[in-house]
C-alpha cells in the first residue's frame, strides 16, 4: 500500500516541476538560508526539528535544516516523527509514502526494531490525514535520490519511554540514522486559544520559545515539558521534540532559524513561531 499526499496543492506545490522550483526558491530566498545545498561532508547530524506548515511560511526555516544534513554525513534512514493534529494514538505507518516527487519506501527493517522495542504499532489510520510528516518528504527527496524513512505519528506519549525504545532499536539496527522532530513552536491569536500578552508580540513570543528551547540544549525533556504546561505556550511538536531528546546521544544543539509566521504575512494577531535546529 501507499499513502498518498493530502496537502499537495496546499502546504506545498502539488505539481514536481513547480515544487522542486518553490524547494529551491526556500533555500534561496529569505529568511532561507541564501543558498542550494554544497557538498556532504562526514559531519554527524543524528537529529533535527523542522517545522510542519505551508512552505510559504516555514519553508524557509525548514530549508536551513535540510541544508546542514545534505551537508553532512548521508544517512542510511530517517525516522520523521511527526505531531498528531486530531489527537489520536501514535503509531508506525506501514505503508510508503507517496509526493509529487515520487515514492518514498519504508525501512522495513527498522520499522520492525521499533515495534521490537516500543510499543509503537503499525497502523495507517492515524497517518491518513496528518500532513507532519508527509511535508518533510519533498525536501528530503529534493537533497537524496536512495531514501528509506519510518514515518511516525505521535499522540499523547511518554517521551521518556518511546525515547528509550528508540534509541535501543537504533542501537540494534547499526547504521547512521537521522531522526527529524516535525512541529511548529508557539501559536499566537485567538484563532489558537492563546493570547498571553497582547503588546511586543514578535518579541514575547521569541522570548517564550527561546525559553523552551534552552530545555532542549540543556537535555532536559522534563523541564521542557513543564516549562510549556507552566505557561500554555502552544508548541503543537513537544511531543516529537521530547522524543528526540531521548532517542540519540547528542552533545551539541545548534538553532538555525527562529522567526515568526507575522514576518511573512504582516499579521502577529494571528502568527506561529517557527524553529529549525541539528543536534550532533
Amino acid at each position: 500500500m501507499t499513502r498518498k499526499p493530502i496537502v499537495a496543492g496546499q502546504f506545498y506545490e502539488g505539481d514536481a516541476e513547480q515544487l522542486r522550483a518553490q524547494i529551491k526558491g526556500c533555500f534561496l530566498n529569505s529568511p532561507g538560508p541564501g543558498m542550494l545545498p554544497g557538498k556532504s561532508s562526514e559531519r554527524l547530524i543524528k537529529g533535527a526539528i523542522v517545522p510542519h506548515a505551508g512552505y510559504m511560511f516555514s519553508g524557509f526555516s525548514a530549508a536551513h535544516a535540510y541544508k546542514q544534513i545534505a551537508e553532512s554525513k548521508a544517512p542510511d534512514s530517517f525516522i520523521i516523527i511527526g505531531t498528531s493534529h486530531t489527537g489520536g494514538y501514535s503509531s508506525i505507518s506501514p505503508d510508503d509514502y507517496e509526493t509529487p516527487l515520487g515514492t518514498v519506501k519504508l525501512d522495513k527493517k527498522l520499522s520492525l526494531l521499533l515495534t521490537d522495542h516500543t510499543e509503537l504499532v503499525e497502523d495507517a489510520a492515524p497517518h491518513m490525514q496528518e500532513h507532519s510528516v508527509e511535508v518533510q518528504l519533498p525536501f528530503l527527496q529534493f537533497i537524496y535520490k536512495n531514501l528509506k524513512v519510518v514515518p511516525i505519528v505521535v499522540g499523547h506519549t511518554n517521551p521518556v519511554k518511546l525515547g528509550a525504545g528508540i534509541k535501543e532499536a537504533l542501537k540494534e539496527y547499526g547504521r547512521h540514522v537521522c531522526v527529524l522532530a516535525s512541529g511548529d513552536f508557539t501559536h499566537f491569536g485567538f484563532n489558537y486559544g492563546y493570547r498571553p500578552f497582547s503588546d511586543n508580540i514578535k518579541e514575547n513570543l521569541e522570548k517564550l520559545d527561546n525559553g523552551a528551547f534552552a530545555f532542549i540544549e540543556n537535555k532536559d525533556t522534563k523541564g521542557f515539558l513543564s516549562y510549556i504546561e507552566k505557561t500554555g505556550a502552544t508548541i503543537c511538536g513537544k511531543y516529537p521534540v521530547a522524543t528526540l531528546i531521548e532517542s540519540i546521544d547528542f552533545s551539541k544543539v545548534t538553532k538555525l532559524s527562529h522567526y515568526s509566521s507575522g514576518d511573512i504575512s504582516g499579521d502577529y494577531n494571528s502568527c506561529c513561531d517557527y524553529i529549525s535546529a541539528v543536534f550532533e
